[in-house]
C-alpha cells in the first residue's frame, strides 16, 4: 500500500485516467500535464500515446507509473508541484482525496474507484477536448483552444510570435497552425472497448457543444448502453443555445454536470470572453437552469476562472451569482443525491473557482507584493460587504454557501496573492495594451479599480 506521508508524488490519474488532446492524434495522463520535459524523449512512455493505441491503455506509461509507486518526482507534473509549493490543493491531491473518500468524490472530478485498486491500470477517466473549433476569443485563452482567436493574428507578426515563438526559416507556422484540424473527430469513432468501462467523462474545447462529434460520440454512449453507468462533466461558454438533440440525450446519463464558464458580469464579462453577449448569456443560462431543474439526474454549476483581470470583481460576481440563478438550482448542486437517488449530502460548490496558471502575466502570484498587499485588503473589505448582501437574500452565516464556499474561495485567493512567482506586474501591463490594441479595447476602461491598484 502506498505511504502518502512519505510519498508526494502518486497520482491516480496515469492509472486510471486519459485526455484526449484537441486535435485526436494523442492521448495524456491529465489535463495539467506539462509535454515540454519530454520534447527531446521517447513519446510513447514519457507522456503521450498515439490515440491508435489507447486501447493498450495497460501497457502504457509504465516508466511515469513506477516513478510514481517508488515516490519519484516525475517532469510532467510540474504543475501540481507548484501549486502545492504556494500552499494550495493541487488537482493530484484532489484525486487521491477522491478515491479514499467515495461520497465527497462526488464533488470532484477525476478518477474514482477503490483505494486497493488504484494502481491497476484500467481506463475509467476521460477528458476529451473536443478540439479548438470556438465561438469565443478570451483573454485568458489562446489559439491552441479557440479558432476566432485566428482573426487576431492574420497579419500581426508580433502577435503569431507572442504564441508560437520565433518562426523557423522559410517556414510561415501560423498558417500551417490555421490548417490544423480544429476538431477532433477521432471521438466519434471511439470503440465500445475502449470506453467499456467509463465511470466518468470530462469534456472541455473550443466550445463541446459546436461540435457533431461531440454529439455522436454521446449518441453512441447511449446506443451501447453505457451512459446510464457514466457521470459527464461538460463545460461550456454559455454563450448560444445548443442543438435540441441534446436536451434528449443528456437525460440518459448518470448524471451529468453542466459547468458555464464565466469570468465577470456585463462589461467585463464581455471584455474577458470576447464575443459573448451578456443579454444572450442571461438568456441561455436560464435554459440550462431550467433543464437542471426538470430532471433529477441534471446539475448546473459555475466555473470561474481568475485572474488579475477579474481578481477584484469577487463581490460583485459572488452577488449576481446567488441573485440570478434560481435558489432550488444552487441548493440542488449544494446538497446532490447519493448514487441510487435518495439521501440527500453536502458534497459540492455551485460556485467553483480555478486560478489561471497561464499565461504567466495574468497570474496572480506573479504580481509585485506592493500590489498584492493591495489587493488583499480590498478583498477583506468586499468579503464582509459580500457576508451582508448574501444574508440579506437569505444565506444565512450557517448556509454552505456562506460557511463554506465563501470562505474557501476566499482563502484560495489570499494564498494565491501570497504565493511565491517572477514579478510580471509591468509585463500584464505591455500585454494588455497590446492586445487592446489589436481588438480596439482599453482595459483600463472596463476595470478602473484594477487600473488604480496596477498603477499607483
Amino acid at each position: 500500500m502506498i505511504d502518502l506521508k512519505k510519498n508526494k508524488t502518486f497520482c491516480p490519474f496515469p492509472f486510471k485516467g486519459a485526455i484526449i488532446e484537441p486535435k485526436g492524434e494523442w492521448i495524456q495522463p491529465c489535463c495539467r500535464w506539462d509535454n515540454r520535459a519530454y520534447r527531446n524523449k521517447d513519446l510513447n512512455d514519457e507522456g503521450m500515446i498515439n490515440i491508435n493505441n489507447v486501447s493498450n491503455f495497460n501497457e502504457s506509461w509504465s516508466n511515469i507509473r513506477r516513478q510514481m509507486l517508488s515516490g519519484e518526482k516525475v517532469a510532467g507534473c510540474t504543475k501540481c508541484y507548484w501549486q502545492e509549493s504556494n500552499g494550495n490543493k493541487s488537482m493530484r491531491e484532489n484525486a487521491i482525496a477522491a478515491i479514499k473518500d467515495p461520497i465527497w468524490a462526488q464533488g470532484v472530478r477525476g478518477p474514482k474507484g477503490e483505494w486497493k485498486n488504484v494502481t491497476k491500470p484500467r481506463l475509467e477517466y476521460l477528458e476529451i477536448e473536443t478540439g479548438r473549433f470556438c465561438n469565443l476569443k478570451c483573454r485568458t485563452c489562446g489559439p491552441g483552444l479557440s479558432t476566432s482567436w485566428d482573426e487576431d493574428l492574420i497579419d500581426n507578426t508580433e502577435a503569431q510570435q507572442h504564441f508560437f515563438g520565433e518562426p523557423h526559416s522559410n517556414h510561415n507556422w501560423y498558417n500551417e497552425h490555421k490548417r490544423n484540424i480544429t476538431t477532433n473527430e477521432y471521438i466519434k469513432d471511439m470503440e465500445y472497448d475502449t470506453v467499456k468501462h467509463l465511470i466518468e467523462v470530462k469534456v472541455t474545447g473550443g466550445e463541446p457543444f459546436l461540435t457533431d462529434a461531440f454529439l455522436r460520440f454521446l449518441d453512441n454512449l447511449v446506443k451501447w448502453d453505457l451512459a446510464k453507468n457514466i457521470v459527464l462533466d461538460v463545460f461550456t461558454n454559455c454563450s448560444f443555445f445548443p442543438k435540441e438533440k441534446y436536451w434528449s440525450i443528456l437525460p440518459k446519463f448518470k448524471r451529468v454536470y453542466i459547468n458555464l464558464s464565466l469570468d465577470g458580469i456585463e462589461q467585463e464579462a464581455e471584455f474577458i470572453r470576447k464575443k459573448s453577449n451578456w443579454k444572450t448569456v442571461l438568456k441561455v443560462s436560464k435554459h440550462w437552469e431550467k433543464l437542471s431543474l426538470d430532471y433529477k439526474n441534471i446539475f448546473v454549476a459555475i466555473s470561474h476562472t481568475i485572474s488579475v483581470f477579474n481578481v477584484l470583481s469577487f463581490k460583485k460576481f459572488i452577488v449576481w451569482v446567488y441573485t440570478h440563478f434560481d435558489k432550488k438550482l444552487v441548493n440542488k448542486y449544494i446538497t446532490g443525491y447519493t448514487i441510487d437517488g435518495e439521501e440527500e449530502h453536502q458534497y459540492g460548490d455551485f460556485l467553483q473557482v480555478t486560478h489561471v496558471s497561464g499565461p504567466e502575466y495574468l497570474c496572480l502570484s506573479n504580481l509585485n507584493n506592493k500590489v498584492k498587499l493591495k489587493m488583499i485588503d480590498d478583498l477583506k473589505i468586499q468579503r464582509e460587504e459580500v457576508d451582508k448582501e448574501l444574508e440579506s437574500i437569505g444565506y444565512s452565516d450557517k448556509s454552505f454557501v456562506r460557511d463554506y464556499a465563501i470562505n474557501k474561495w476566499y482563502t484560495a485567493l489570499e494564498k494565491t496573492l501570497n504565493g511565491k512567482g517572477s514579478d510580471c506586474t509591468d509585463l500584464f501591463k505591455v500585454k494588455a495594451e497590446f492586445f487592446d490594441k489589436i481588438r480596439k479595447e482599453n482595459w483600463q476602461e472596463v476595470f478602473p479599480k484594477l487600473t488604480e491598484v496596477i498603477n499607483e
